[in-house]
């Protein structure tokens, strides 16, 4: 639903995002009771280089090479990231390039898990966490090789909250609604903001 919305035309306009399409793989593996990061990238990769996982980039070339490859795990499954555990740290999600490469060439991912503390119920909690991290990976999927952008200043009150377009909307209610989807994640607008409208789109 998220690539096709008017939420992520609107979101990614002035971004460079538009709408797109998906391909879901249902996983048959029993869930870790917990699994780290760097395993998650070494599944990934290994999902792409076996063609379980679809790769734009060796099918389409560089027109076709902005994937996210977007992994949904249970709340049984505890994710690890750099030694913290997911949940403790995040809202339920998020999203990094890849220190291993599939087919050559390193990839954009999110990591979305049921994790309790954001104000939305089960199941919009994955809504939210999902559209969340999806914005995000498209405008800035390689931040740390080709950052797409950065708050520099660190007297700016705005860098407290990540400074990711998600991130500068994330305590900012309600979220969005669209198709029978409700907490689809608003996000920062230079444009809108500029103007003098609402920094965090779509408004309601």
């Amino acid at each position: 639903f998220m690539v096709k919305s008017s939420w992520l035309a609107t979101t990614g306009k002035e971004y460079g995002v538009g709408n797109g399409t998906s391909a879901n793989v249902d996983l048959t593996q029993t869930a870790p009771g917990t699994i780290d990061d760097s395993t998650i990238q070494s599944f990934i990769a290994s999902l792409i280089t076996a063609g379980t996982a679809p790769d734009p980039i060796a099918d389409g070339g560089a027109a076709f090479s902005s994937a996210v490859y977007m992994l949904y795990v249970p709340a049984t499954t505890s994710v690890t990231v750099a030694g913290s555990t997911l949940c403790q740290i995040s809202g339920g999600g998020y999203h990094y390039e890849s220190a291993v490469n599939a087919n050559g060439h390193s990839f954009a991912y999110a990591v979305v898990s049921p994790c309790a503390g954001l104000p939305a119920p089960p199941p919009e909690n994955i809504v939210w966490a999902a559209s969340h991290e999806l914005i995000e990976a498209c405008t800035d999927p390689y931040f740390v090789s080709a950052p797409g952008y950065a708050i520099l200043d660190p007297t700016q009150p705005w860098s407290a909250f990540g400074g990711e377009v998600g991130d500068l909307c994330t305590y900012l209610l309600p979220q969005w609604s669209e198709g029978g989807y409700t907490y689809l994640q608003r996000a920062y607008s230079n444009a809108s903001a500029k103007a003098g409208g609402a920094p965090c789109i779509p408004s309601p």
